[in-house]
């Protein structure tokens, strides 16, 4: 597994965004936005022409936003855990189910509390004037 290069999400990913992106503007309006992170595969020239050509309009994230994607704290959760109960290295055929038994044990509750907490950390940003917040 490796990373996924501009070409390739430009092949694969976006025109299953772009044979959609009529029907959601119709339902959502003009203004509606695609969302996505900052990826490499994401942030090239190259894509973002692609985006440009097709109509798609993004969110327009700052560079490194963890405080705004409740996703990375869980992500941390999930490398402590592995880190906690996996300490010497393992070959990858192991390492997938140390990654699913770090994801189950990620609490449903715990998940809900990461997303009521969005109101408060865009607050936190914005008073921060984007710099960093305690999240």
């Amino acid at each position: 597994m490796g990373t996924i290069s501009a070409t390739t999400y430009i092949r694969y990913a976006l025109p299953k965004v772009k044979d959609i992106w009529d029907e959601l503007r119709a339902l959502y309006g003009p203004d509606i936005q695609f969302m996505q992170d900052n990826a490499p595969s994401h942030c090239t020239a190259v894509t973002k022409t692609a985006l440009v050509e097709w109509q798609i309009n993004t969110v327009d994230w700052p560079a490194y936003s963890p405080d705004l994607s409740p996703i990375e704290t869980v992500w941390s959760c999930m490398k402590l855990y592995i880190i906690r109960k996996y300490p010497e290295r393992m070959p990858k055929a192991q390492l997938r189910d140390a990654i699913q038994d770090a994801w189950d044990s990620i609490k449903e509750e715990d998940l809900i509390k990461l997303i009521k907490s969005m109101r408060d950390r865009c607050e936190a940003v914005i008073a921060a004037n984007g710099g960093p917040t305690p999240y």
